[in-house]
């Protein structure tokens, strides 16, 4: 297939139509092939997807070649790119963004308004003259579209990507940022002095003994869920044989997020990953995000030539610096009905996609969320990352699957995460302020009524093997979890309302866990004191009752972790971790650092997001056969 020449320089005067079909006025202006015309006239009987966009996205003709065959074809004219309109603040840019319409000059009192689907424009021209007065469409590439719309509308929508979350909903409502500083500083002083009782008093002191009945009730909870949770998972049925059963005729179109930032040596690696997508170009849209200023990022990407159908969204600077920033300032450029987001260091499989797809299609309209497994590429690089590997296992293979099956309410976890992007607008997407922001998404949408489901695919990431790394990381999830409660539990009863009884309940025994069994840790340490016996029963006080139920209690949940990581670690295929499964107990620890930094900076820096450095083990996707439809 030879390979479209370069386009011609054409008049961006209106000119009379042209009545030919749009792949014969490429063809005839040489800017196809005839048998990349063909190739895409396939495609598109298949897909039903437009020409123009077909033959972009499969770069067997250039865009700016499409949108002058598109205006030869109309009569209309290209947009000049010489007469731009000083960026200025309108009522609805989310408006514009999502027509991906964008006004483009002004000549007196009539406008100029630039798209890529005249189609479009005509159903909207009622609503555009009611915003702009009289206007008239010209051409544009969907490239030189964005970038307009960024120019005019950049500083809007870094407001609008803090705050799209109403306040009683978000972090941001929580005033932790309001606390004077001093203040800040004694509430840290008081929790350290906290935990130094905690840890050197005996068993008669309140305060041990309020830690105590806070450790034990929180173990019991869990302990009961992961019963349940291995019960289930030993009564779990098998992935269908035929998965793609119900697969849709018409495919939907599919956005991917991806925000990327002070990213140096992954951007390569990604784009090989995800060329490896098994799903029809012309319907799938991946977007870059990164901010305006990351010059390493920005030139990590300026390296490699990006697909047509990946695109950079750059977004604009704001008071906060969040990966959920980024999506909502990203999220009205999507185009998709199904919106999805990955990491920077994600492979995901070939065919997750057309599971997404046909998950969504056979389930019922309330399900607007599905969740993915996630898994590691690099187990075996430490043991650091084994007991990573061995966790993730844990969570997304018998946990998470579990609190589904039983009805709780899912605290959604890293990527693999995909939505219907109806019910993501209505919610305003993304808390901007809660660093574990889909945690938080996954609460609120129960809370307004929809379910998640999870699916049978999983992307494979990179396992943070630095012990320094791990802990900032894991502080972050604590934070957020933290966070996450605390911005929930505002109004209990109004909680109550929204979720009933059971979500209500399950959202107690899921968060609070996650938060306190680290932090109280000190309190259960000593006791294994006693156990081992490093120090006498005697000079701590402790009832010789309450230590051997104690004891019976942390012996019931050693177990269940460990059937639930076996069961976790065989469904995963990481048979050479089986053997290592004991010495997760070791690791839990980290866990503990982790919980009381995350601690301290709810109360000193609430919305730092402590980034993840990525590309340390790089791997390729999943080895399977590409097809395009």
């Amino acid at each position: 297939m030879s390979a479209p020449q370069r386009p011609k320089p054409r008049t961006r005067q209106a000119l009379k139509p042209v009545a030919k079909p749009l792949g014969q006025i490429l063809l005839a202006a040489g800017d196809v092939s005839r048998s990349g015309l063909s190739l895409a006239l396939d495609q598109q009987k298949t897909t039903k997807g437009p020409l123009g966009e077909i033959l972009i996205a499969q770069s067997l003709s250039a865009e700016i070649s499409v949108i002058n065959a598109l205006a030869a074809q109309s009569g209309k004219a290209v947009a000049d790119n010489s007469n731009a309109p000083k960026p200025f603040e309108t009522n609805d840019p989310i408006y514009w963004i999502t027509q991906a319409m964008v006004p483009w000059s002004k000549d007196g009192g009539h406008w100029q308004v630039a798209t890529s689907d005249q189609s479009r424009f005509n159903k909207q021209r009622s609503a555009i003259q009611s915003k702009l007065g009289p206007a008239s469409m010209v051409w544009a590439s969907r490239a030189q579209i964005q970038a307009r719309q960024q120019q005019l509308f950049g500083a809007q929508l870094a407001r609008h990507a803090e705050v799209c979350v109403p306040r009683e909903q978000s972090c941001r409502g929580l005033g932790f940022t309001s606390l004077h500083k001093g203040i800040r500083w004694a509430v840290i002083a008081g929790l350290a002095a906290l935990v130094f009782l905690l840890i050197t008093l005996n068993a008669t002191h309140p305060f041990f003994i309020l830690g105590v009945l806070l450790m034990a009730s929180n173990l019991i909870a869990s302990t009961l869920l992961k019963a349940i949770a291995l019960l289930f998972s030993l009564q779990s049925q098998q992935p269908s044989k035929r998965p793609f059963e119900g697969l849709p005729d018409v495919l939907p179109k599919v956005s991917i997020l991806i925000p990327l930032y002070r990213e140096k040596n992954i951007a390569a690696q990604l784009i090989n990953n995800l060329e490896k997508l098994n799903y029809p170009r012309s319907h799938l849209e991946i977007i870059l995000v990164l901010e305006r200023h990351d010059t390493q990022t920005k030139a990590c990407l300026a390296a490699i030539e990006l697909p047509k159908w990946i695109r950079v969204i750059q977004a604009a600077p704001g008071t906060i610096k969040t990966k959920p920033r980024a999506l909502n300032y990203a999220l009205p450029f999507c185009s998709g009905e199904i919106i999805g987001v990955l990491d920077a260091e994600d492979a995901p499989e070939p065919d997750q996609l057309r599971s997404v797809v046909t998950k969504f299609s056979s389930v019922s309209a309330k399900t607007v969320c599905l969740q993915g497994r996630l898994d590691y590429y690099n187990p075996q690089s430490n043991w650091l990352a084994r007991c990573f590997t061995m966790e993730y296992a844990s969570w997304f293979r018998v946990m998470l699957p579990a609190l589904a099956q039983i009805g709780f309410a899912i605290p959604l976890g890293g990527t693999t995460l995909y939505f219907r992007r109806s019910a993501l607008v209505e919610l305003g997407g993304w808390d901007a302020h809660n660093v574990t922001e889909d945690a938080d998404l996954g609460i609120r949408l129960a809370r307004a009524g929809y379910s998640c489901a999870m699916i049978e695919t999983t992307t494979f990431e990179e396992a943070n093997n630095k012990p320094l790394s791990w802990v900032q990381q894991r502080s972050r999830w604590i934070k957020g979890y933290f966070m996450t409660y605390a911005v929930h539990m505002r109004s209990p009863k109004t909680l109550l309302r929204d979720l009933g009884i059971w979500q209500f309940c399950g959202f107690q025994v899921v968060f609070l866990p996650a938060i306190l069994m680290f932090l109280l840790a000190p309190v259960s340490w000593s006791f294994w004191l006693i156990a081992l016996g490093l120090v006498p029963q005697e000079s701590f006080g402790v009832p010789a009752p309450v230590l051997v139920g104690l004891i019976c209690l942390y012996a019931i949940a050693f177990t269940l972790d460990l059937l639930i990581s076996a069961i976790g670690v065989f469904k995963a295929g990481h048979l050479r971790l089986l053997p290592w499964i004991p010495s997760q107990y070791f690791y839990y620890p980290l866990a503990t650092l982790a919980a009381f930094k995350a601690l301290f900076e709810v109360v000193i820096n609430p919305f730092y997001w402590d980034k993840t450095s990525h590309g340390n083990k790089l791997k390729r996707g999943p080895k399977q056969p590409q097809t395009l439809v």
